[in-house]
């Protein structure tokens, strides 16, 4: 749990119980006591949706060091930016506990820091698995990963050149499937055109390098529409995957179509308290509401089993009229 949570910078409690301690809440928060206690863990309860956040000390970042993987400092983690981490936490976690190794954006930025021309980062994807040429996985799987160079000529493996200068942009965490590598974007802030297409070129140049296999975006519904445009009265208007060639151009995406180099998903919190977090984020603001009355508006719409998802339910014309008429 350390190492993960040093990784990530930081976890809640209800992770911890979940992914480590085999879902039993009292073993998990004896755990952490006893953590704390040893100057390992430090804990804040100051976000009442997150509910108690954990992240490691430096003591509990060195107890936690494992051969192999680089050396990251200890630090206290943005409030302003705790729903982000959170849930790029979950999506890891997610994939962790179906046998997929990920590497955190602070793991790879420390290796690619490294005063060398990519040697630290070499070794780095060699050891999690990363089917490098001549290496155990490159047998394995009968293929090889090339890194994409940059603009100064030195080769990236974990980062994602987008620029002529040495600019470099970072996924939120990699997953590593198969010996290849699979970038993980947590999207849940709309942003400028022409920074959005840096990123989207810089990848689409690492995938024809044959470094990425795949960019996963989990997104909330304003980039999700930048990313695969929309319905409109004359068929369908383009969102900029199409504009680089990801997506036909004209078309709504199918996204049962296997093998894409891009794939978009809404981005799902699991957790309760994230969960709610995110809703509150992308609901309008006449829908927003505290913790005890969304809870009430949720077991609702879990009762309906409506085939629509929580946000799209609440936001139909007649539900908020019901849910108030309920709770009069």
């Amino acid at each position: 749990m350390l190492e993960f949570a040093g990784a990530f910078g930081a976890i809640t409690l209800r992770h911890a119980a979940e992914h480590f301690y085999g879902g039993v809440w009292e073993t998990a928060r004896k755990r952490v006591q006893y953590m704390r206690e040893a100057g390992l863990l430090e804990r804040s309860d100051n976000l009442r949706w997150a509910g108690t956040v954990l992240y490691p000390t430096a003591a509990g970042m060195a107890a936690a060091a494992a051969p192999g993987f680089p050396e990251l400092r200890a630090l206290v983690p943005s409030e302003e930016r705790m729903l982000h981490r959170l849930l790029v936490a979950e999506a890891a976690l997610r994939m962790r506990a179906r046998g997929v190794r990920v590497v955190s954006e602070r793991q790879m930025r420390a290796v690619e820091r490294a005063n060398d021309s990519g040697q630290a980062a070499e070794a780095f994807a060699r050891f999690v698995g990363v089917a490098v040429a001549g290496s155990s996985a490159a047998d394995e799987f009968g293929m090889a990963v090339s890194p994409t160079m940059d603009g100064a000529g030195r080769a990236r493996w974990f980062g994602v050149p987008v620029g002529v200068a040495g600019e470099l942009h970072w996924p939120d965490f990699t997953a590593i499937v198969g010996g290849r590598i699979v970038a993980v974007e947590m999207e849940i802030t709309h942003k400028e055109r022409w920074r959005m297409l840096q990123v989207l070129r810089g990848y689409k140049m690492s995938i024809e390098a044959g470094h990425i296999a795949q960019v996963l975006w989990e997104v909330t519904p304003d980039v999700q529409m930048q990313l695969e445009g929309r319905r409109s009265v004359g068929g369908w208007d383009d969102g900029l995957l199409a504009d680089l060639g990801f997506l036909e151009s004209g078309q709504a995406p199918d996204w049962s179509v296997k093998g894409r180099p891009m794939v978009v998903r809404p981005a799902q919190g699991r957790d309760d308290g994230v969960r709610y977090a995110l809703s509150q984020k992308t609901l309008p603001p006449s829908l927003r509401c505290s913790y005890r009355v969304w809870r009430q508006w949720l077991q609702v719409w879990e009762r309906d089993d409506s085939a629509l998802e929580f946000e799209e339910w609440l936001m139909r014309p007649r539900t908020l009229q019901r849910l108030q008429s309920l709770g009069s």
